[in-house]
């Protein structure tokens, strides 16, 4: 028997028992405007060990200072990020646990109006009345190992800080961008930045296109690919490329089973307290320009220079020294630096850039000094040039794909090497001049949010710095060139690595670099 509502009772009919008829899930709007994707094996293995505390998440922070009487309105805040999501989907994603692998899903907004509440969502807003106090804060914040200001990523892969100054700070401004490290590398999110702050700077620009996106009937916005899916299969390569391939491996990691020299991480075996540490020097512009012209001279890069560096100041420690000294008269060093693989993989075409995520892989260096040299005042310049040789025998070998996947399971060993408490030396990241990426100032809009001024309205970016909040085993250099000016960020975890031996180590870096340049001594 069923029921005419509210409660009369009428007779069972035949349509009773046919299935409700539904619209085709396939037609639905959401259906089309969804998109997922698994995530590739280098953004799972960020993923597993950034845990539920969100370790291994970098953040960027940019000190803002506008000029011309123009001033920023959250609404232009609003709007620019909204935009940007748009142009690099990664900001728009979440991940979903449902399936396995975990996968991306992208909800592209319904309409421009969805596409705006969805941007403030993400963006924290402040003020503040000390910029350096603020720019502290956030960075503290960023960097805790509590997860209390983690990202959840089963709602989002990125969160934005935004600060106006009130006060005696009026007129400057705090962008801090925080993603998931699985969602984006250093030269992905230098493109972010650099998108947000050209639309923050042309709201009337951002309108446009947000408008000509919804236009006509939204498109479901593109997840990128992964970075395995974009890698050649190296497995369909003939015997004879597979065995020259692996001639071409063994011959450059001959080293890499030879005692090395390096720092122990060997304070304590804990995984799961932290004491995240950042150490921060950055070089005049004046200073830096010696040093990049020291550098060109001698037909190395600052990278080069920064790893040689490194690897001296872990010599020069004697513990180090005694423990490393080899059966061959020689001491032996082996550096990882990050290398991205965007040019090679989807290079800009018709000024149409790659959509972000990560794309970036380390490969090891291999350098040695021989003892009689090491007892020399400082060969730096020859450990850079080897350096150089090392990176281009790797990057320009007719097998790199190749030489890209049989490092990996000596990526795996250094991990393990770091956990044993073996010695090691930090991890090398370099990003570069960021600002051929992000330039350091910006025409504001003319008619545009300002006061009367006989001063072109502008965009200043004061400060560009960096953050990573730190997992047990984190032990990494960040190098980076803005505004003319060298930074090098040295990063470790305090309950793993004594504190005084890392700061010193750090201090012998710095020292080594800056004896470098025109009328010092050769180093």
């Amino acid at each position: 028997m069923t029921y005419d509502f509210p409660g009369k009772p009428r007779p069972a009919s035949a349509e009773d028992a046919k299935p409700p008829q539904f619209p085709s899930m396939s037609a639905m709007t959401e259906t089309i405007l969804t998109t997922s994707r698994p995530l590739g094996q280098a953004e799972l293995w960020f993923l597993s060990r950034r845990q539920s505390r969100g370790l291994l998440d970098v953040h960027n922070v940019l000190t803002l200072q506008t000029s011309g009487g123009y001033s920023i309105t959250e609404r232009d805040v609003g709007l620019a990020f909204a935009v940007t999501c748009l142009r690099h989907p990664i900001l728009t994603t979440r991940v979903s646990f449902t399936s396995s692998p975990p996968a991306f899903v992208c909800a592209t907004p319904l309409t421009a109006k969805h596409a705006l509440k969805a941007s403030r969502s993400l963006i924290d807003f402040n003020t503040f009345q000390d910029v350096r106090e603020a720019a502290s804060a956030i960075h503290d914040a960023w960097s805790s190992s509590d997860g209390e200001h983690a990202i959840d990523v089963r709602d989002a892969t990125c969160a934005v800080w935004w600060s106006k100054g009130i006060g005696r700070a009026e007129g400057q401004y705090l962008f801090g961008l925080q993603m998931a490290h699985f969602a984006a590398d250093g030269r992905g999110r230098m493109n972010v930045m650099r998108h947000f702050l050209e639309l923050l700077a042309s709201p009337d620009m951002a309108r446009a296109e947000l408008s000509r996106f919804y236009a006509d009937i939204a498109q479901p916005l593109h997840i990128p690919e992964s970075l395995e899916e974009l890698l050649p299969d190296v497995s369909s390569l003939s015997s004879d490329d597979i065995t020259k391939g692996k001639e071409t491996y063994e011959e450059y990691a001959r080293w890499h089973s030879k005692p090395m020299v390096g720092l122990r991480l060997d304070r304590t075996d804990d995984t799961e307290n932290i004491d995240p540490r950042m150490c921060v020097h950055v070089w005049s512009q004046s200073k830096s320009f010696a040093i990049l012209h020291a550098c060109k001279a001698r037909g190395v890069t600052v990278t080069h220079l920064a790893i040689a560096a490194m690897a001296l100041a872990a010599l020069y420690d004697n513990q180090y020294r005694e423990q490393a000294a080899g059966d061959e008269g020689a001491y032996y060093f082996t550096a990882w630096s990050v290398l991205d693989l965007s040019p090679r993989l989807q290079p800009p075409t018709d000024g149409y850039e790659p959509g972000t995520t990560t794309r970036a892989v380390a490969f090891p260096v291999f350098l040695y000094l021989v003892q009689p040299e090491a007892a020399e005042p400082a060969p730096l310049w020859s450990l850079a040039v080897q350096c150089r040789d090392q990176f281009a025998s790797f990057t320009k070998s007719p097998h790199f794909w190749q030489l890209i996947h049989r490092v990996r399971p000596l990526l795996v060993q250094n991990h393990i090497d770091r956990m044993s408490g073996r010695p090691t030396l930090p991890f090398m990241s370099s990003v570069g001049d960021c600002t051929k990426v992000l330039p350091v100032s910006l025409p504001g809009a003319v008619g545009g949010p300002q006061e009367s001024t006989d001063q072109p309205p502008k965009i200043k970016v004061v400060d560009l710095s960096y953050g990573i909040r730190s997992d047990a085993t984190s032990f990494g250099l960040h190098l980076i060139t803005y505004d003319n000016r060298l930074s090098l960020r040295f990063v470790y975890n305090g309950l793993r690595a004594d504190p005084a031996a890392m700061d010193a180590y750090f201090g012998r870096i710095i020292e080594i670099v800056s004896r470098v340049g025109p009328g010092l001594p050769s180093l």
